[in-house]
């Protein structure tokens, strides 16, 4: 694939950026953001690809969330990789689907999520901008407890 430009990106400064845009969003909808990030996350990345992970990550689980609450948390940054987690305290997806989650168009039932549209290719976007970056997500959900999205993210990479 073609060589995508690279920058150091702030992680934490990205999504300070996202939670205060969805802040109006979440917050009419009685939903509150939280984020626990205990240190400074640099990576060399593509700055409106990672932008686009991290940005569906946090729209989906405010769509898909019947929940309150949505977590973004550090759990791991060293040397070579860092580890986010996007959790929601919401309605959950069914095992069955979640193999199907990141394939383009698909869609979770309808009658969990709310009104807002979408095409249903947030998360396939966010798994092939992942994949550039020689970085993966993987995805844990219990219905009627909510969904876990973890992302790994290598600090420096080389684009193929």
């Amino acid at each position: 694939s073609a060589l995508i430009g690279k920058e150091r990106i702030v992680i934490n400064d990205m999504l300070e950026e996202i939670a205060d845009e969805l802040e109006i969003m979440s917050e009419e909808e009685g939903m509150r953001l939280h984020t626990d990030f205990h240190e400074e996350v640099v990576i060399d990345g593509n700055l409106s690809l990672i932008g686009s992970i991290f940005r569906n990550l946090t729209e989906n689980a405010i769509a898909y969330s019947e929940g309150k609450n949505i977590f973004i948390s550090l759990i791991k940054n060293n040397e070579t990789e860092c580890r986010i987690r996007f959790e929601d305290d919401g309605v959950g997806v069914e095992e069955k689907q979640l193999p199907r989650l990141f394939e383009r168009f698909y869609r979770v039932d309808k009658s969990h999520s709310r009104e807002i549209g979408g095409t249903g290719l947030g998360l396939a976007i966010s798994k092939n901008a992942l994949l550039a970056h020689r970085g993966f997500i993987t995805v844990t959900s219990t219905e009627g407890e909510g969904s876990c999205f973890l992302v790994k993210i290598p600090l420096n990479y080389i684009a193929q």
